[in-house]
């Protein structure tokens, strides 16, 4: 928690116990957002992410899982060998193939 809210919100929220609504939890930064229909919202969120290069977002990923455990220099030497190994990779032309023919991109995986 203390990672995503102020200190003052975490401390008072441990220390009463209080429970909080899911707009509270989007003011907050425990949520990203509050939907009508959750399972919806998610389905759509993964369709978007899924129609994506998969090399990029592996390396995306990868990224932000090191984030927590280096210091700024080191991860931005670990970016610039992601951007290195992305460019000019076949999923990486047809992603930009793709957006130059509005259409979505057909990724190799």
């Amino acid at each position: 928690m203390r990672e995503l809210a102020r200190s003052d919100v975490v401390r008072e929220l441990a220390m009463t116990g209080r429970v909080f609504s899911g707009a509270e939890a989007l003011t907050y930064g425990f949520a990203t957002g509050v939907h009508a229909d959750p399972l919806a919202a998610a389905r759509s969120t993964a369709k978007e992410i899924a129609a994506r290069n998969p090399e990029a977002i592996r390396a995306i990923k990868r990224l932000l899982n090191a984030a927590s455990d280096n210091d700024v220099a080191a991860i931005l030497v670990a970016e610039s060998k992601e951007q290195a190994a992305l460019i000019g990779s076949p999923n990486q032309i047809e992603a930009v193939r793709g957006a130059m023919e509005g259409r979505p991109g057909r990724f190799a995986d």
